[in-house]
């Protein structure tokens, strides 16, 4: 698509978001709307769009559904990519997490970001150069065959199905919360939502579609931090004004002899906290629904384009979260602790009710002291406009940010788990004389049951939204990123060496997952979400001594290594292999 019609869509939809966010405020200040109405109507408003957008930009040809065709621009490229890549984790769990963790909270912050600047310099543009399908396309063309194909799509359809619960469950509460529906009939709703999206437009559709979403969640984040920055400060810029609030913290605190919100490594220690910014930046870069991003634009120069304009735009909400936490905690420390236990406001008994919220009156005093609130990290930026007294508008807003990125997210998981099933195992290893419409039928078919699987586990909510999709950024870490890096950097790597340091470095982190998480197991302390302490060692160890000792890769595979690595290529590389 030319970039006139992409500036078109961004302007429109900023343009109709803002205008309905003050149309419903002044409605809803006037008694003209009900609140409930206005849930309802940018729920399904934004669904409505999503699968709009989706059926007028419908897939083609297989190239189309799997990689957009090649031909999106870098600028909008990156804003899809922030979009896919900033689930609910980001957007509904992170600003949560720093709100509990303080200081420490800010390790997720550190490797997210950070791991785009490796992405960028490592991968991202040799992967690219490839000009293949997917990530197990370029695991085969590197390592010469079918079984790291093999290995491959089962390390992404294990990393997608724990990161993809997570997003079940943020659209989950959203509809639970907006809807006024139990969460488990809120879960399947986003199993709907997700699957008529991914179904209209495959990738094409996808790229279109996160694009609305990203500009959904991005003024759906800020919009009530500007309005809490400046009822605080007077100051609309809150990276600027929320240092107000860490002071006013700070004040709180002392004079109430408690641990500073700011003192660093309070929560987690300071292994833990290098720990996951460790596990978090190798996980980036070993993420293939981020990874597949890139296939997606004209040329290697754009891929890097692509990149630096995603890390922008994660940015500018990385940068807002730590600033929402601390201005959500300073309102919690001067406007609701002290309050009577008969006058709490409403909405903490509404969160309680989804047991989100819980109260104890442990010195039997009658007022609520902070020590007495507990408050889950999946409910504070969903609950922030409540929390601080605005309009209901801009809590349906958040709704609606909170599950777009849930959304966009749950769409660039599921296209890698469609592609590395269809594509790399039935067209690739089963059938390679399949039609195009037997290999996206087969496609749409994984997606409904992965997603149906993924719906049913996320009714238990067996962990935070924000530690699962570590978890995730742990097993990709540890199975994908060893595999690719040497892929691209050391000639050496072969078949043999990268398929088992794949198969040792998921075993040892999916274990390490359960044993910690699940039976209370810790070595050395190693909390489960750097379960990728263990196996990204483990993974490189194995992949080093069994290259060693078998035999090199074929002069070929050793010349396509030296190729990846020109700025121009020689000769066509991969090319869908």
């Amino acid at each position: 698509m030319k970039n006139k019609q992409w500036a078109m869509f961004v302007i429109g939809v900023v343009t109709i978001l803002l205008a309905l966010v003050g149309i419903f405020t002044i409605m809803e200040g006037q008694g003209l709307i009900q609140p409930r109405t206005i849930g309802l109507i940018f729920f399904f408003g934004t669904v409505a769009l999503y699968a709009v957008v989706g059926l007028m930009v419908s897939a083609r040809k297989v190239s189309d559904y799997y990689v957009a065709g090649r031909d999106i621009p870098a600028l909008y490229n990156g804003m899809a990519g922030a979009a896919n890549w900033m689930s609910a984790a980001s957007v509904i769990g992170l600003a949560g997490t720093i709100y509990l963790l303080g200081y420490d909270g800010l390790a997720y912050i550190m490797g997210w970001t950070g791991g785009y600047v490796l992405l960028a310099l490592l991968v991202a543009p040799y992967i690219r150069k490839m000009r293949a399908y997917t990530v197990p396309d370029f695991m085969a063309a590197r390592y010469g065959g079918n079984v790291a194909r093999g290995v491959s799509v089962f390390a992404a359809l294990a990393m997608n199905i724990v990161y993809l619960i997570p997003q079940f469950m943020g659209v989950g509460s959203i509809a639970a919360r907006f809807l006024g529906l139990p969460y488990q009939v809120g879960v399947f709703v986003a199993l709907a939502v997700i699957l008529l999206t991914t179904f209209s437009g495959g990738m094409r559709g996808v790229t279109w579609v996160s694009v609305a979403q990203y500009l959904i969640l991005i003024v759906a984040f800020l919009v009530p931090l500007v309005i809490m920055s400046v009822r605080l400060t007077g100051n609309p810029i809150p990276w600027i004004a929320y240092g107000r609030a860490l002071e006013s913290i700070t004040n709180f605190e002392n004079a109430n002899g408690m641990v500073n919100y700011i003192q660093p490594f309070q929560k987690m220690g300071m292994v833990n906290t290098l720990g996951l910014i460790f596990c978090l930046m190798v996980g980036t870069v070993g993420l293939p629904h981020v990874m597949t991003r890139f296939y997606t634009v004209p040329s290697v120069k754009e891929s890097r384009i692509s990149v630096g304009w995603c890390l922008l735009f994660i940015i500018l909400l990385y940068i807002s979260a730590p600033a929402k936490a601390a201005l959500v905690r300073n309102d919690i420390y001067h406007n609701l602790v002290g309050t009577s236990y008969d006058e709490l406001p409403a909405w903490m008994e509404t969160w309680g009710a989804q047991g989100l919220v819980k109260t104890e009156d442990k010195n039997g005093d009658g007022f609520l002291q902070f020590n007495e609130l507990t408050l889950h990290a999946d409910m504070i930026v969903i609950g922030t406009p409540e929390i601080t007294r605005m309009p209901y508008t801009v809590s349906s807003l958040i709704g609606a940010g909170g599950m777009a990125a849930a959304v966009s997210t749950s769409l660039g998981l599921l296209m890698v788990l469609a592609a590395g099933v269809a594509h790399d195992i039935y067209k690739k290893m089963i059938n390679p004389d399949a039609s195009e419409s037997t290999v996206l039928f087969w496609s749409r078919a994984v997606l409904v049951v992965v997603a149906s699987l993924c719906a049913l586990a996320a009714l238990t909510r067996p962990a935070l939204i924000v530690a699962m999709v570590a978890w995730a950024f742990s097993i990709a870490a540890s199975s994908f990123f060893p595999a690719v890096f040497l892929g691209i950097w050391w000639r050496r790597a072969n078949a043999p060496g990268a398929v088992s340091g794949m198969i040792v470095g998921l075993i040892v982190t999916i274990s390490y997952i359960i044993a910690s998480h699940f039976y209370g197991v810790r070595i050395f302390g190693i909390l489960p979400v750097n379960a990728g302490l263990f196996g990204v060692p483990a993974n490189f160890i194995v992949t080093y001594f069994v290259s060693m000792a078998t035999a090199a890769p074929s002069e070929d595979i050793m010349d396509l290594v030296t190729e990846l690595r020109y700025p121009v290529a020689t000769r066509a590389i991969g090319e869908g292999n």
